[in-house]
């Protein structure tokens, strides 16, 4: 779990989010050539906190972080195709559409927080990143 914006709110917080999501996926299929594996990473993304942090734990102390905004990012993650990046709506607004390209918006039920937007980003429109999405048919 990666948290954008935090502890200082940055108005390219969305836009960070997807490009680490971007350099992960080029490090997986990198090491994935290496080896001689199939590796596609599925990775959610969510914004709009609050979230809260802290150190849970005695003998075996870890850092964790909490939220509605944490768990739509796991559902995001979730829908996701293999290769590919799911927004939920709300990071989607923060992200300037020249710069991505993006599928359709697709309605998800998230089980505890109802209906929400999202979309499967796939790459940037100047094509300096296409990622390799695996449509699966696990959508909804």
């Amino acid at each position: 779990i990666v948290a954008g914006g935090i502890p200082h709110t940055n108005a390219k917080h969305a836009q960070d989010c997807v490009e680490l999501g971007f350099d992960l996926h080029q490090k997986a299929h990198q090491l994935a050539d290496e080896l001689h594996i199939s590796l596609n990473l599925r990775i959610g993304v969510a914004t709009g906190g609050p979230a809260v942090t802290g150190i849970i734990g005695q003998s075996k102390k870890a850092f964790d972080i909490w939220g509605e905004v944490v768990n739509t990012a796991v559902f995001m993650k979730y829908f996701c195709d293999a290769g590919g990046i799911r927004v939920s709506g709300s990071t989607f607004h923060y992200l300037d559409e020249k710069i991505y390209e993006h599928e359709p918006m697709l309605n998800l039920y998230v089980r505890g927080i109802g209906r929400i937007s999202s979309y499967l980003i796939s790459g940037r429109k100047d094509n300096s990143c296409q990622l390799r999405v695996s449509v699966s048919d696990t959508m909804v």
